[in-house]
């Protein structure tokens, strides 16, 4: 725990506080403590993404909260280390979910022709952007209703509705939509702090002889199978594909 001085703005303190960490050394994680009154105080915490993901940072938060309270913080029955060991010994769930999942994507994979606004730079980058927008509370209700009626999650009905538009702007029947999981399929690992996301290609067809429900309980069915072989990680399956 470092005591942080304030230099500038408490901002510019927290700016100077965030630097790169060094993977080859532990702790990924630094915190410092800013006095900004004699009893008033800004707790930091910067962490790698390496170590950890969203739901940990809940989990921290909390913890912090607890303790602040002056509560005793519950023993965990699982750590991260032991939740390692137990992935490296799935051989079996792996090796099935290897097999789906070259099954699914091992012919000839689609390339999106997308419209755009700009030319692609020459350069390829890993920089991108995020539109936000909001949908209306009746459009809402309705998707909703939908989804209650078709036994399925409002991201399966949005998913749906989502390959249909890339298929239309690309003038394609075979989509290819990426999405992460929690990647915490045991009640055990919910309080546990890690990275633990997992990221799995949803592959659909969303072929125009189809009606919109038909393509929806496809949707559904293809990620409920999709979610059931996530043992199997993006990093390994892109590497088994490229062997193929």
């Amino acid at each position: 725990l470092e005591l942080l001085p304030i230099e500038g703005s408490v901002d510019d303190t927290i700016d100077r506080f965030i630097r790169p960490f060094d993977l080859q050394a532990t702790p990924l994680v630094r915190a410092g403590l800013v006095e900004l009154a004699p009893a008033e105080h800004l707790l930091i915490v910067d962490l790698h993404h390496i170590i950890t993901d969203g739901i940990s940072q809940t989990v921290l938060i909390k913890d912090f909260m607890q303790l602040y309270a002056g509560e005793t913080l519950p023993n965990l029955s699982i750590q991260y280390k032991d939740y390692a060991e137990w992935e490296s010994q799935r051989i079996h769930q792996r090796a099935g979910a290897r097999d789906f999942w070259i099954s699914d994507l091992s012919d000839e994979l689609p390339v999106l022709d997308l419209p755009t606004d700009f030319k692609s730079p020459a350069v390829k980058s890993q920089v991108g952007q995020s539109l936000d927008f909001t949908i209306d509370p009746a459009t809402t209700k309705a998707l909703k209703k939908i989804a209650r009626e078709e036994r399925t999650t409002l991201f399966n009905l949005i998913l749906a509705i989502f390959n249909v538009l890339v298929g239309r702007l690309t003038n394609s029947t075979d989509v290819i939509i990426g999405t992460t999981t929690s990647g915490r399929p045991q009640a055990e690992l919910e309080q546990v702090i890690g990275m633990f996301v997992t990221t799995i290609p949803l592959r659909n067809f969303p072929r125009g002889a189809l009606r919109v429900r038909e393509f929806l309980r496809q949707v559904s069915d293809k990620t409920l199978r999709c979610l059931d072989n996530q043992a199997y990680s993006y990093d390994e399956l892109l590497a088994a594909l490229k062997e193929e």
